[in-house]
């Protein structure tokens, strides 16, 4: 069983991780695991050292109801998430929303199990996690965790990828709106450019000033 569950795993690798958009691969991807797995949410994170307290979800899936949840940015505190982040494997096969009270989320949903792991980036920084989730306690939890490592290891680089290229969106974003603020700046500034030549006595000033006197 575990064989052809990685052999399933690698054909999709290969059939949609070099052909799919970026995004539309990680939804793929959550779709895969929960059909291959038999578990019901799906979810894949981003995290940035920069914000530690906080992870964004970047896909949510449900496969009861064959649907995306909404993403949203929550805490890390108290969720079972806080213990893979920037650290290891985590896997809880029963009784999760016992473990985790003020874990709200998983109180309403009634998740009983848990399969989650980080995500690295090229340069071993914490870049997010996958996590694997259930209303029912996992019946080959060992499966799970071997299916999530092989899968971890394309999506880190997808989600680098797309981590580098919503910097660079922001970054281009910011230089155009500095651009912006420098051109109304410099207007502003040439409605009183002046000079004069104390010796000649010749003056020269913005067209604006020359109207205002």
């Amino acid at each position: 069983m575990v064989e052809k569950h990685i052999e399933k795993t690698l054909d999709f690798i290969s059939q949609k991780g070099y052909s799919s958009q970026d995004n539309n691969f990680l939804n793929e991807v959550c779709i895969f695991l929960a059909q291959l797995l038999d578990v019901n949410y799906i979810i894949i994170d981003k995290y940035s050292v920069d914000n530690p307290k906080i992870a964004e979800m970047v896909s949510f899936y449900k496969k009861d109801k064959h649907l995306f949840l909404p993403n949203k940015k929550y805490a890390l505190k108290n969720t079972p998430c806080d213990n893979v982040i920037n650290k290891s494997i985590c896997s809880y096969q029963n009784n999760l929303a016992k473990l985790f009270p003020k874990d709200q989320m998983l109180v309403d949903m009634k998740i009983e199990s848990y399969v989650g792991i980080p995500l690295w980036s090229s340069n071993k920084q914490p870049i997010g996690l996958i996590a694997i989730m259930d209303n029912s306690a996992f019946k080959n939890i060992d499966i799970a965790e071997k299916i999530i490592q092989i899968i971890a290891i394309k999506v880190e680089k997808i989600l680098e990828k797309i981590i580098f290229e919503d910097k660079l969106k922001l970054k281009t974003k910011n230089l155009e709106e500095t651009e912006i603020r420098l051109n109304e700046a410099q207007k502003i500034a040439g409605i009183g450019k002046y000079s004069l030549d104390i010796n000649s006595g010749y003056w020269e000033s913005s067209i604006i000033l020359n109207k205002m006197f």
